[in-house]
């Protein structure tokens, strides 16, 4: 019996100390494993902290060399802005200068042009100057071109197609251009001096001015107008240019160009 009790008591013993609890508390592992990770993650916050700052000087100065650097770059754009317009303007102002002096210009010139020739026109018709006389008419073509601010070139032609020009050219010579019966069918054009002599012909070609575009023009108009661009004939090369033509009506039809 003794035995048996002793037997029960150690069996008893045993079991308890198997099922009793160990002093050290139970982890659970989903706890274990959410601290590791608290941990890590505030250690690279703190490291991402850490990285993230910046030298004082840096914070102050980047701000201000930005703003610095935009205004400069504002201002600049700015000032070529303005410049481009400014210099925009002064070159329209300066064509539109340009065009209103040469309007201004022509205008001045065509209306002196005409009033000579009216004049020409009036002094034949007064019979002052009789145009079938050629000494007289060179005479009086030679007044008005060597009057340099008048005109460089006169000149005259009739439907029997006679001829007679007086001009100033570039070479500060004068020089007669003639066609009557004394030289057929050809113009001849002489170097004349400062005595209005004839010093020498420097060409002699064919010409009928009833065919040349200035005569042709008036005679279609009948009365005072100008002619088509066309190269003037006493040049050879001939050179470009237009002329106001007006008819003299008398026995003979005749017609003052410049």
């Amino acid at each position: 019996m003794l035995l048996q009790f002793l037997l029960d008591k150690v069996f008893a013993n045993k079991t308890a100390t198997e099922q009793a609890p160990t002093d050290r508390p139970s982890i659970d592992p989903a706890v274990t494993d959410r601290s590791a990770i608290d941990r890590v993650s505030a250690n690279k916050v703190k490291v991402a902290k850490s990285s993230a700052k910046l030298p004082l000087g840096v914070v102050l100065v980047v701000p201000f060399a930005i703003q610095i650097f935009a205004a400069v770059g504002l201002v600049g754009y700015l000032s070529w802005q303005s410049g481009r317009k400014a210099v925009n303007d002064l070159a329209n102002q300066l064509r539109t200068e340009i065009s209103n002096r040469i309007e201004t210009h022509t205008l001045t010139y065509l209306d002196k042009v005409q009033a000579i020739a009216q004049v020409a026109v009036s002094t034949m018709d007064s019979g002052n100057i009789n145009p079938d006389n050629f000494a007289a008419l060179e005479r009086y073509f030679w007044q008005i071109v060597s009057h340099r601010e008048l005109e460089n070139y006169i000149y005259y032609a009739n439907n029997r197609g006679h001829f007679l020009g007086v001009e100033l050219r570039e070479d500060n010579n004068f020089y007669l251009a003639i066609k009557n019966e004394s030289t057929g069918v050809n113009r001849r054009i002489y170097q004349l001096d400062a005595q209005r002599r004839r010093v020498k012909v420097v060409r002699t070609h064919k010409l009928d001015p009833r065919v040349r575009p200035w005569y042709k023009n008036a005679v279609e108009a009948g009365k005072p107008t100008w002619s088509p661009i066309y190269g003037f004939a006493s040049r050879n090369p001939p050179l470009l240019g237009i002329s106001p033509v007006i008819p003299v009506y008398g026995k003979t039809t005749h017609f003052v160009a410049f």
